[in-house]
């Protein structure tokens, strides 16, 4: 029973010292820049983006959700009867602090797609893309797979 409690204290003891450890500047940063780092990117746009798709009585239309992202990072490419929604994200963050010499930049650059599956040829001439408010909307005219017959020989 005695020897119970010394394994508790001697326990309790390790954990605080371990507390401590972590509460130091240098292991705090390193552990706060990581957790911001995998914060920063399990919530990112580029984990997922959501798609609706709808028809009304003459087009098909897509909606994506694009929060935070600019018309010009997106790509929108037309394949039979698929859609790819590519984003591509670049970005530059710099830091400087003269008094004491530091000076940070870094770099980050990301990519993302979804393929989506449509019920119809898509006429690229024809279809029509918007952004506004973090909403991306593709509308293309619904076109019917044409009938064509193989003979036999």
């Amino acid at each position: 029973m005695e020897e119970n409690k010394k394994d508790t204290r001697n326990f309790k003891n390790y954990l605080q010292k371990v507390d401590q450890f972590m509460e130091k500047g240098t292991v705090r940063n390193f552990l706060e820049e990581m957790n911001a780092f995998f914060h920063k990117h399990s919530n990112s746009i580029f984990s997922s983006f959501p798609v609706d798709m709808y028809e009304t009585e003459n087009e098909l239309v897509i909606k994506a959700e694009l929060p935070g992202i600019h018309k010009e990072q997106i790509f929108i490419d037309t394949l039979g009867t698929h859609v790819k929604i590519s984003i591509r994200y670049d970005s530059t963050f710099e830091e400087e602090n003269t008094l004491s010499n530091y000076h940070r930049k870094e770099r980050s650059s990301s990519y993302s797609e979804r393929l989506i599956k449509v019920p119809y040829l898509v006429d690229k001439k024809n279809s029509k893309a918007s952004f506004q408010n973090g909403i991306l909307e593709i509308r293309a005219p619904k076109q019917a797979f044409p009938n064509e017959t193989i003979e036999i020989y």
